[in-house]
């Protein structure tokens, strides 16, 4: 399986350093950057197949298609199994966490900023360490 990584967020400043912080720490992947949800589909549409992991870094606050809005249509996409999702929101609401890991894709939720001990836990855990180990 190849790994293909994902920053969905309308912040450019937020994308820059969370790609440049993927990369300091190994994450040489393929990066692609979608300003909203809407973007985000049209990428997944092109780029998923049943070889593809897909990890998605998801806001939920954006223009045209929200966070929520991308998680609800993830539930009809094809190789949907093949896609992971971190939520990664400026939201400290509890509500919005229990409510994101209730997705079936949803593997984390990270609070702004996205720091480097949360990616080298994420990188760890189960859906995600067959990637980084060496």
């Amino acid at each position: 399986m190849h790994l293909l990584v994902m920053i969905v967020d309308d912040d450019p400043i937020f994308s820059l350093i969370a790609g440049a912080l993927l990369k300091q720490l190994g994450i040489i992947y393929s990066t692609h950057i979608c300003a909203n949800g809407e973007e985000a589909l049209q990428l997944l549409e092109k780029l998923i197949s049943k070889e593809k992991i897909i990890l998605i870094f998801l806001d939920i606050t954006m223009p045209v298609l929200d966070g929520w809005g991308l998680l609800n249509a993830l539930k009809d996409f094809p190789y949907k199994e093949n896609i992971r999702v971190v939520m990664v929101t400026s939201s400290v609401n509890n509500a919005d966490k229990e409510q994101a890991l209730t997705y079936e894709p949803v593997i984390d939720y990270l609070v702004k900023p996205m720091k480097r001990e949360d990616l080298l836990k994420l990188m760890q855990s189960k859906p995600l360490a067959s990637f980084f180990m060496h």
